[in-house]
């Protein structure tokens, strides 16, 4: 299953430095259903930037189980590990580079662009604008399940580059098990994410209760000590040697304001993708979301006017059948133009 601290580790109990720098701009990226494209933030500023994504030590324990090959790859380095592993990592990171993770749906750069697809909709997980935070995460792997978790900074501000380092205060924890298991000699994975955040949000209920008070204006009513809680369940099955199925689900409590991710309380995706050896393009692929993909806010009818005033009015809840084809690596020239990527892995 995609997402766990292989891809940011060595291993034979050796430490790990990761540094990436990226570089981007795209103005005017305003909106509260999922975007379209993974690659694009909700920056709003034209001008070009170069910041630094990724800055991470990490050290890989090795506990046994047999060997296995690790495949090397952008955020990862060849090499054959123990089955087992238990791996930390500690810096600057993504954490869902760590949990939320689906073979089949998890890359905006090479599988689904959409903020809902790429990782679950609900899951409003720690990150500045462009999806990078700092924190503490451990994966240990042991056979046929993984058992995952961290705490990691939230932003100041909502969706802002700025974090808070007062962790007392803000913060974000996240707890997940994954089993592994095969179906007709195919494999196949479930996981269970359970998240706790902790930031100075405002509350929908609080300006609802009185919008004169607040001018409507869910800002006004920020204060330190805010949660917001919620799951996600992410199912991954392979059905041939090229094709894979998919299904993400996932809730939060939808009391506090969303603060780092995307505004959406509830999501259901399924869908199923296939890549292209039939056609002798392996590396190549579509997919398709098939039967419902839901995103939703709680209390959407009253809540609406209050978010407005924070973000771009455009319509937030959708339940829309439908099928979304996967981009080819000879069709991501856009993405090349928005996000250029230098990445360092460095061993010891």
């Amino acid at each position: 299953m995609a997402g766990n601290l292989d891809n940011v580790t060595v291993t034979h109990n050796e430490a790990a430095a990761r540094f990436e720098m990226l570089i981007d701009g795209l103005p005017a990226v305003l909106t509260y259903r999922p975007f379209p494209d993974g690659i694009v933030y909700r920056v709003g500023n034209p001008a070009p930037a170069v910041y630094v994504a990724r800055l991470a030590f990490s050290q890989t324990f090795d506990l046994g189980g047999g060997k296995v090959v690790n495949e090397g790859g952008p955020n990862e380095l060849t090499d054959v590990r123990d089955r087992d592993v238990l791996a930390i990592t500690v810096g600057r990171f993504s954490v869902v580079d760590v949990v939320d993770g689906n073979r089949y749906s998890n890359d905006a750069t090479t599988e689904f662009f959409n903020w809902a697809l790429f990782a679950s909709g609900a899951f409003d997980y720690p990150a500045d604008t462009r999806g990078y935070t700092w924190g503490v995460m451990g994966d240990l792997a042991k056979g046929w399940w993984s058992a995952r978790g961290g705490i990691a900074l939230e932003p100041y501000y909502a969706n802002e580059a700025r974090m808070d380092w007062r962790v007392q205060k803000s913060r974000g924890l996240m707890a997940e098990y994954e089993a592994r298991y095969a179906l007709r000699a195919r494999p196949g994975a479930c996981s269970l994410l359970l998240f706790w955040n902790t930031a100075r949000m405002g509350s929908y209920e609080q300006v609802l209760a009185n919008p004169a008070l607040y001018d409507n204006d869910i800002v006004k009513t920020r204060a330190d000590g805010r949660h917001k809680y919620g799951f996600a369940l992410s199912l991954e099955q392979q059905l041939t040697s090229s094709m894979g199925a998919f299904m993400r689900l996932s809730w939060n409590d939808g009391h506090t304001e969303s603060w780092a991710f995307t505004e959406i309380d509830r999501s259901l995706a399924v869908g199923l993708t296939q890549n292209g050896r039939p056609w002798r393009r392996p590396r190549n692929g579509t997919g398709g979301r098939f039967g419902p993909r839901f995103q939703g806010l709680r209390q959407f009818g009253t809540r609406l006017g209050a978010f407005l005033r924070f973000s771009s009015p455009t319509t937030g809840f959708k339940i829309k059948p439908g099928f979304s084809v996967r981009g080819w690596p000879e069709a991501r020239g856009i993405s090349n133009l928005i996000q250029r990527r230098i990445t360092w892995n460095i061993r010891p």
